[in-house]
């Protein structure tokens, strides 16, 4: 929606929008990846609204996996304490729209990711996170080096789903 556009559009300076926005993409791959159909999937809308309201408490500077790891333990916070996420455009409606139990197994999906994202945040390899970070995005999440690194190289052969890859710039 245009409205919601706009709000998220203000709401950071350009420079911070482009990280904050790869930030909801993280969120929403993590969402499709872990529930296979529409059924109990958080909405993007309501990613989008609570990656925005956590990225205002975080700093912006750090390295996309270190402010995805501030990002999922502030979203982590939040909906603990509420679940009632309110459109910032109209605050009578509350985005979440999931049931009781669709929302406790949101916020258990929510504790698991958060978990592998500390764990990778943690580590103490380049290679290593990867691994990790393959837990929360399967094989969509590209390995660095594998030529020359061998705990990788390891850890692929023993899982079989991390497939290397690169990236377009």
């Amino acid at each position: 929606p245009k409205a919601l556009y706009i709000w998220f559009r203000d709401s950071f300076e350009e420079a911070d929008r482009a990280r904050v926005r790869r930030q909801v993409k993280y969120l929403k791959a993590w969402a499709a990846l872990k529930w296979k159909t529409d059924a109990g999937r958080p909405s993007s809308v309501l990613l989008t609204v609570l990656v925005a309201e956590a990225a205002k408490k975080v700093s912006l500077s750090q390295p996309d996996d270190d402010l995805l790891t501030a990002i999922l333990n502030e979203i982590q916070n939040r909906v603990n304490a509420n679940p009632v996420i309110s459109n910032p455009k109209d605050k009578a409606e509350n985005l979440n729209r999931l049931d009781y139990a669709q929302n406790l197994d949101f916020l258990e999906h929510l504790s698991k990711f958060q978990e592998v994202a500390q764990r990778a945040h943690n580590a103490t390899a380049e290679a290593e996170a990867a691994v990790i970070w393959a837990e929360a995005f399967e094989h969509f999440f590209p390995m660095p080096g594998l030529e020359e690194n061998k705990i990788a190289l390891q850890e692929m052969n023993k899982s079989g789903a991390l497939v290397p890859i690169t990236l377009p710039d």
